[in-house]
């Protein structure tokens, strides 16, 4: 099942800005993955993704695509292609400061664009995995979702749903949410 949700670049620069707050070590790897888990919490509980990134099995678990894809270019990476979206990379150049594999937020995020269930999310994924290192982190998004895609696609919806309560509802809910 492909994502119903639009990717929301402003949002997932807030996000980026409230997680780089609150992680002792923001970097990118950290950021991807605790992301990851309070998407999936998310998803699980409010059926939708937060700001409606995809992710991606990447070798050291799952990225989220689009946010990766800002990061390396507000990092300066000149072989990512991430967006043409000129205005959505200066806000996230503005808002935030990637030196190599560090984040560092620049000025508080804007908790008008969060919901609540997002912020909920996001700190529940902060407290259980925000002390955890590179390779506990590795290890733990080595999931059941993770593992049933191949390497460098997209990790589908029902993958990332194949432990959740009530898992039948909430994919029919996503399949007629779908545009």
């Amino acid at each position: 099942m492909q994502y119903p949700f639009p990717f929301e670049p402003a949002k997932a620069v807030e996000c980026v800005l409230y997680l780089a707050a609150r992680l002792p070590r923001p970097g990118l790897h950290n950021i991807a993955k605790i992301f990851y888990f309070a998407d999936k919490r998310h998803l699980r509980e409010y059926g939708r993704l937060i700001c409606g990134d995809s992710y991606v099995a990447m070798k050291y678990g799952p990225v989220p695509s689009a946010i990766y894809g800002m990061l390396k270019a507000v990092r300066g990476d000149a072989r990512d292609q991430w967006t043409p979206r000129r205005a959505v990379v200066k806000r996230a150049k503005d808002a935030l400061a990637v030196s190599g594999c560090r984040v560092k937020p620049l000025r508080e995020a804007d908790l008008m664009e969060l919901s609540d269930s997002d912020v909920e999310c996001i700190e529940w994924a902060v407290k259980k995995y925000g002390r955890c290192l590179f390779n506990e982190l590795t290890h733990v998004s080595h999931d059941a979702a993770w593992k049933s895609t191949p390497p460098n696609t997209a990790i589908s919806l029902e993958a990332m749903t194949t432990h959740c309560r009530g898992r039948g509802a909430l994919l029919n809910y996503l399949r007629n949410t779908a545009p």
